[in-house]
């Protein structure tokens, strides 16, 4: 069973040509072993949002050289063309299909790994991101990285 797309079926590849490609389970795990991982927070308006809950609005990812990425909170869309996610949750995609073995016949290839937060803030303060499953036509953001030695 498949486990990782392949560069043929990387949206990222695909797009943006040689080097680049979605980043696996294992790259986004290196970042949040490796890395200070820092959250910016909003209120959204009282109109948007009458209980005042605060909005994880992105993060700010810096590594032991004091490089730093930001990843921004994101929506995505089915591909049915419905919104936003129903659970509020912004996920950032991998390359890491989830296990065949534990999904239907109907679902296997159907759902892939991602890295997800809420929009907003728990009660019990602000926790990194997790890993959970996604299905693939719903469209999340692909945040592509660059492999500087790569003829794929």
């Amino acid at each position: 069973w498949k486990t990782v797309l392949e560069l043929e079926d990387d949206a990222a590849n695909a797009n943006l040509g040689v080097g680049y490609r979605i980043p696996t389970q294992e790259d986004w795990q290196e970042l949040l072993d490796n890395c200070n991982w820092e959250a910016f927070t909003i209120t959204l308006p009282e109109i948007l949002d009458p209980s005042q809950t605060k909005c994880i609005a992105r993060w700010k990812v810096t590594g032991p050289n004091g490089k730093s990425i930001i990843l921004p909170m994101t929506g995505g869309f089915r591909g049915d063309g419905w919104g936003v996610s129903p659970n509020n949750n912004t996920y950032y995609t991998t390359a890491n299909l989830y296990p065949a073995e534990k999904l239907s016949d109907n679902d296997k290839y159907q759902m892939a790994v991602a890295l997800k937060w809420p929009f907003f803030a728990e009660e019990t303060g602000i926790k990194k991101p997790k890993f959970r499953s996604i299905y693939r036509d719903f469209g999340v953001v692909i945040r592509p990285v660059f492999d500087r030695y790569s003829d794929k």
